[in-house]
């Protein structure tokens, strides 16, 4: 199950601050993981992509979460079926180094950049595992 957050804003990936949060997982079943370190890391105040995936509570579930590379991949092969995305890049909670984070192209899953936490704002995605 999935919901668009921010509906016509994007994002930053951090909470102001280039930190490395070791949120390295990229495998189907590992974004939590992922968005529970960010957040660790991060702290629990601010705004940034995990935090407002986690604070999340569509459809009254409290287990949402930031998708690791590889679920926003899934995602993005199944998004006409899915439906409200918009054609441009997403947060991946995939954390490539201290500066950088892994975005994907939504509308090409073959297609992921690895750009600055700080610096670009993409559009992010709450999933739940179910």
């Amino acid at each position: 199950m999935c919901k668009e957050l921010y509906n016509g804003d994007k994002i930053k990936w951090n909470n102001g601050s280039n930190i490395f949060t070791n949120a390295t997982e990229t495998a189907i079943g590992k974004g939590l993981v992922n968005t529970n370190m960010i957040i660790t890391t991060q702290g629990d105040n601010g705004v940034y992509a995990a935090k407002i995936c986690k604070d999340y509570r569509g459809g009254g579930f409290n287990d949402w979460y930031l998708p690791s590379i590889n679920e926003l991949r899934k995602l993005s092969q199944n998004r006409l079926s899915i439906g409200g995305f918009k054609d441009y890049y997403y947060w991946s909670s995939t954390e490539s180094n201290r500066s950088n984070a892994v975005d994907l192209l939504i509308t090409d899953p073959n297609y992921n950049g690895v750009y600055n936490k700080g610096v670009v704002d993409d559009y992010v995605r709450a999933i739940r595992s179910f």
